[in-house]
């Protein structure tokens, strides 16, 4: 009876300690408020993990409305664009990830999406290396788009094309083997500065 008792405390005690361990190594965020504080900077909003079933295409979620709670989320997100510079707001959003695959490509689609029923929205595909924009809306292999206009390759107007619901999109364009260095251009600055004129809003999916 006293080594099943013994044999017991031992057991608690190291079961214990090893949830303790776990916890003193998970360095993950575990709620916005931790983000928060962390970076300093504000939440926009969370979107919820979407599990990606055949022949569904995320980037179009929020235009369909196929989930109220995605929508939703997405809505949070504009709104928190919108009101986090009313005075002087921020006309190009840059939208990353810390890993690929996190769904800035679908967050930028989406968001873009939203702000289009209030502001005229461009939405820019910088990630060349990995550009998937044109094939997910059934664009055509060699579609002109940013990598055009900057090398002088295509105009404004052959470079931005209008996918569904209106949305002007650019598109990665053909890929030159030096991605960085063409984003790097004055080139690239000067359009940029154009196209803020034209629109009131800017997205810019980049790497």
């Amino acid at each position: 009876s006293l080594i099943i008792i013994l044999a017991g405390l031992l057991s608690g005690m190291l079961a214990v300690f090893l949830i303790l361990l776990l916890n003193a190594l998970n360095n993950t965020f575990k709620s916005t408020d931790e983000i928060e504080m962390a970076t300093n900077l504000p939440v926009l909003g969370v979107v919820p993990l979407i599990v990606k079933k055949p022949n569904q295409h995320i980037s179009q979620m929020y235009h369909k409305a196929t989930d109220k709670i995605f929508s939703e989320a997405i809505k949070t997100i504009r709104t928190g664009v919108t009101l986090s510079a009313i005075e002087k707001p921020h006309k190009i959003i840059v939208v990353t990830s810390s890993i690929p695959g996190e769904g800035k490509t679908s967050l930028s689609v989406n968001l873009s999406d939203a702000l289009r029923e209030n502001e005229k929205v461009l939405l820019i595909e910088a990630d060349m290396r990995r550009p998937n924009i044109a094939r997910s809306f059934g664009l055509p292999p060699g579609t002109p788009g940013l990598a055009n206009l900057i090398a002088g390759t295509a105009t404004q107007e052959e470079a931005i094309q209008s996918l569904y619901g209106g949305i002007d999109t650019m598109v990665a364009g053909v890929v030159p083997p030096n991605p960085l260095e063409l984003l790097s251009t004055e080139k690239f600055k000067r359009t940029l500065q154009e196209l803020s004129v034209e629109y009131d809003r800017i997205i810019i999916d980049s790497p």
